[in-house]
């Protein structure tokens, strides 16, 4: 004996539920049913046999918005019982483009969902149609998940039965054809306002390759085809940019990718863009808005440019409302990325003054795209993206032609401790504390033969650059060396007497782990006897505190090293070393302002005295 499998149960479809999750989830808002409208009513123009041409009297579509109801009309390719069947009444079919044996990129609606979206603002929905092959068939749809379906074999017999709809009967009467009739719940009587719907037909719909009208009291006003922005004149284009982005650009020019079938124009932001905040975009497909915000069309480095692109390929998610990532996105997106370069490159190239203002707004953006590009465009972009160095904002090539090397500061901090040593020395320092910069620099180092002779130096380094004494000097100079480190000894630093230029500088401050010998001083200060020892262990170095250089080409540092006074010595020591704290920019802590206030207030002291005596 053999047993049966019991027959499967199918999942039953609440329709309310659906509903609230399209609400909900997929779509952004109820707004998105003057879109679906259109849509439907665009892929069905595309799929008519028989596009229409002058023979047929009708407009593509017509949106009849008298303000308590909406009435979609389109005269495209119609629908028969069959195809309400498919695309209305089964939920989740595949879209009709490809039931019907059309290629993909025919078309993007999706009849079935899009038809459900009416129901986020109305009740109940109604269509009536006509196929090419002339059958004539009606359904009504509540939100309560019913519906019913009838069909006529022609007009003329539907007309028999329904002879008070004029309206329809003129429109159908025709040849095929879709209408849509909605009616407004209480709560959603706003979306139905006549100007609400002819503003979401512009936004949606406004550049649609079709005769769309919108019809407000018996006028007709006219939707699509309007001139897409690239096409305009330069000066039309800023003015486009400026109404519709909310800026005036600095520059727009064309793009193009034709894998992706994609037309469109980049606008360079006019005014400065924080790295890292994406642009907005404004795309279309086939004509039909599909957002208008955040898109990953661009390498991240591409923030300071928006885009307004029609691309007839892309592929929509299924809400429409965002580009789905896919192979064709990310080649889109690399494409479009090579041509903001190319842009860039023609611009630094012809046109010195736009490029000029382009880096006083983007240059942080510029070099995080350097960061980012394949070697070639690398190479070429260093050509132009100027670092701050000792002798002025330069390009890396133009700096390393004019001198054998250049000293490269890994920080702000050390750039200004070291700057005018540098400068006074006849080598350049480059300042790579900014953002990017290093890592510019660093890779210029790596893959440009003439990027060996950047050197990086820290200050402990470049101490070594700073001419020692002879041994003569340096005992003379020994009693003054020992008298100051005593003075400093409180200030955590040592101290060393070098030869250095220029002499207008008394003292340099160099400290290349200030702050790690900082916070482990106060750290130390503030533990018990096992912290402290523990965090004097993990510091391996024999003396990592900041050096003080006095410079003994300085005539006020040369009569020092006869005063054995320390009344005298002290303040001017104190002194000496506030200004090397101040003319580094280093951090001043307590200790140091304490010091500061004790060596003016001693100086201060010593010339009363002294005016006192005479």
């Amino acid at each position: 004996m053999t047993s049966s499998s019991p027959a499967p149960d199918r999942f039953q479809v609440n329709l309310h539920g659906l509903i609230e999750l399209l609400s909900e989830h997929l779509y952004s808002g109820p707004q998105v049913f003057v879109r679906e409208l259109l849509q439907n009513g665009i892929d069905a123009l595309h799929m008519r046999p028989d596009a229409p041409t002058g023979a047929d009297p009708r407009p593509g579509i017509v949106l009849d918005a008298p303000g308590d109801r909406l009435t979609c009309y389109d005269s495209g390719c119609g629908l028969s019982p069959d195809d309400v069947e498919t695309f209305l009444i089964t939920v989740g079919r595949s879209a009709k483009r490809d039931d019907l044996g059309l290629a993909r990129t025919d078309l993007i609606g999706q009849f079935g969902i899009g038809v459900l979206s009416c129901f986020l603002v109305s009740g109940e929905i109604n269509v009536l149609s006509r196929s090419s092959e002339g059958e004539i068939v009606a359904w009504r749809a509540t939100g309560d998940g019913t519906y019913r379906t009838r069909a006529w074999p022609d007009i003329a017999t539907w007309a028999d039965e329904n002879p008070t709809d004029p309206e329809a009967h003129e429109w159908l009467d025709q040849g095929p054809g879709t209408i849509v009739r909605l009616a407004p719940r209480p709560d959603t009587r706003g979306w139905f306002a006549p100007d609400r719907i002819a503003r979401l037909a512009r936004e949606y719909a406004g550049h649609a390759d079709a005769d769309i009208r919108l019809r407000v009291s018996d006028r007709e006003i006219p939707i699509g085809r309007t001139p897409w922005p690239w096409t305009l004149p330069a000066r039309e284009r800023i003015a486009w940019a400026r109404e519709n982005f909310g800026t005036t650009p600095l520059a727009t020019f064309p793009v193009t990718v034709a894998a992706a079938g994609l037309h469109g124009l980049a606008v360079v932001a006019g005014d400065r863009i924080t790295p890292g905040i994406s642009p907005r975009h404004r795309v279309h497909i086939k004509g039909m808005r599909v957002l208008d915000g955040e898109a990953d069309l661009l390498p991240p480095w591409g923030f300071f440019v928006s885009l307004v692109v029609n691309g007839d390929l892309l592929h929509p998610t299924a809400a429409r409302e965002q580009l789905r990532d896919d192979e064709l996105l990310a080649e889109t997106r690399d494409e479009l990325g090579r041509q903001v370069m190319a842009w860039l490159l023609r611009t630094a190239r012809g046109d010195r003054d736009l490029f000029n203002r382009f880096l006083t707004l983007h240059h942080t953006g510029l070099k995080a795209l350097a960061v980012a590009c394949d070697t070639d465009d690398f190479l070429a972009l260093v050509q132009l993206l100027p670092f701050s160095s000792t002798v002025g904002e330069r390009p890396l090539p133009d700096l390393l032609t004019e001198h054998d090397d250049v000293l490269v500061a890994d920080s702000v901090d050390e750039f200004r401790q070291m700057a005018a040593v540098a400068t006074a020395q006849g080598t350049p320092l480059v300042n790579a504390g900014y953002a990017y910069d290093g890592t510019v620099i660093e890779r210029y180092r790596r893959e440009a033969p003439a990027g060996q002779r950047l050197i990086p130096v820290e200050p402990e380094r470049f101490a070594a650059t700073i001419d020692s004494l002879e041994p003569a000097r340096r005992a003379e100079v020994a009693p003054l060396s020992a008298a100051a480190q005593r003075v400093l000894d409180e200030a955590g630093v040592r101290v060393e007497i070098r030869r250095f230029a220029p002499e207008s500088v008394p003292a340099l401050l160099l400290d290349s782990s200030h702050d790690r010998h900082r916070r482990l001083s106060r750290a130390t200060e503030t533990s018990g006897d096992l912290w402290a020892g523990l965090l004097q262990a993990v510091d391996d170095r024999a003396d990592a505190r900041p050096r003080l250089i006095l410079n003994d080409a300085n005539p006020m540092v040369r009569r020092l090293v006869g005063v054995d006074d320390l009344r005298v010595l002290r303040p001017a020591v104190q002194a000496v070393y506030a200004r090397a704290l101040l003319q580094g920019q280093h951090p001043v802590s307590a200790g140091d302002a304490r010091m500061i206030e004790h060596a003016f207030g001693g100086l201060l002291e010593l010339a009363l005295t002294g005016t006192e005596r005479s």
